[in-house]
């Protein structure tokens, strides 16, 4: 089979746990693209701004999805190809909750992040996934792509129980446990249906590809849409139960020990049977 399109998940399956793509991978990639005709991108649920640094090591040659799918970014100028923003009377129902949540939440517009208030335990997630938020109360004149809050799971859930169900239908909203700050949870409430998967099929219909041609590799549950929407999709031994349920190739190894390069070199260098 002929791939023709690399999409890889950051936090948890290209990035080791100290947040760098191993020297080891890089080559792998570099070598890649001398050898086929790829096209390589990143389906990330941080905002593009978080996840740029990481395009030049990637070898990052095809537009990215962002924000768990609510943004097609240009990976060349960081210029927003594609959003999708909440509907305008929900987005500031939602907003309202939010900024009662004694916890820290965030709504992402097209050019600013909003922030309810800093809390300690927040501080590290915010610093990793969202770019300079300011502390001020969002007009209602805003059109949201997006909102987030952070904190303990049952707090979360009591949010989207104060949203109300009659209204649930509006948008999608997920709740992720965080591993990197147990035991902190994230809300994350999207426009109805956007998810990576959404994403991955903008970006494969702009690119005129076929899905068969598309290889996703992730680790955590928001990939499944993302493997959904891909022809062939792997994950990493640390990856969710739900993902290796789906997944064609489970790698016997975790991020922190380059289960992404072991892909690639069975798929793509070892002719892995697929």
């Amino acid at each position: 089979m002929e791939f023709k399109l690399l999409v890889l998940d950051l936090d948890g399956t290209t990035l080791k746990s100290d947040l760098t793509v191993s020297p080891r991978l890089k080559r792998l990639i570099q070598k890649l693209l001398d050898t086929f005709n790829l096209k390589i991108t990143i389906a990330t649920g941080r905002m593009f701004e978080k996840a740029k640094r990481y395009i030049e090591d990637i070898c990052v040659n095809a537009p990215v999805i962002a924000l768990n799918g609510v943004e097609i970014v240009d990976h060349s100028n960081g210029k927003p190809i594609r959003f999708w923003h909440i509907d305008n009377e929900l987005g500031k129902r939602v907003k309202d909750i939010l900024w009662g949540y004694e916890g820290s939440a965030l709504a992402i517009t097209t050019d600013k992040v909003y922030l309810s208030r800093y809390t300690d335990v927040a501080l590290g997630s915010m610093h990793d996934w969202f770019a300079q938020p300011v502390v001020e109360y969002p007009g209602d004149g805003e059109h949201y792509l997006c909102f987030f809050a952070i904190g303990e799971t049952s707090a979360l859930q009591k949010i989207i129980e104060c949203v109300g169900f009659d209204t649930a239908n509006g948008f999608s909203y997920d709740i992720f446990p965080s591993l990197r700050y147990h035991p902190l949870s994230y809300l994350e409430i999207r426009a109805k249906g956007v998810s990576k998967g959404s994403g991955l099929r903008y970006l494969r219909e702009k690119l005129g590809l076929k899905k068969k041609e598309i290889l996703a590799i992730g680790d955590w549950t928001n990939d499944i849409t993302l493997f959904n929407e891909a022809g062939f999709c792997a994950t990493l031994a640390n990856g969710a139960p739900q993902l290796k349920e789906i997944a064609h190739i489970v790698s016997p190894f975790t991020n922190d020990e380059d289960g992404v390069a072991h892909i690639v070199e069975e798929i793509f260098f070892k002719k892995a049977q697929i």
